[in-house]
């Protein structure tokens, strides 16, 4: 059987190649975003020591950026 051959390959090969491309790149990107994310809430906790009348309390608290922080249980902006 000949087979002829333009040089630029199989069709479907390229279908697969600009579909999987563009889904690829968007399935990363939106990755990475929320690996920076999360990163980024764990940086903004600290420790916090709360004096009162003589005894220390010591819990984690949360840095306020001015826009990102919610309320955990409610999931509305603070």
């Amino acid at each position: 059987m000949i087979s002829q051959n333009d040089g630029f390959g199989d069709p479907i090969s390229w279908l697969f190649v600009l579909t999987g491309f563009p889904a690829i790149w968007l399935f990363s990107k939106k990755r990475l975003g929320e690996v920076g994310k999360k990163k980024r809430q764990f940086d903004e906790q600290v420790l916090v020591e709360i004096h009162i009348h003589g005894e220390i309390i010591r819990l984690k608290g949360l840095v306020d950026s001015g826009n990102q922080l919610y309320d955990p249980m409610t999931k509305k902006h603070l």
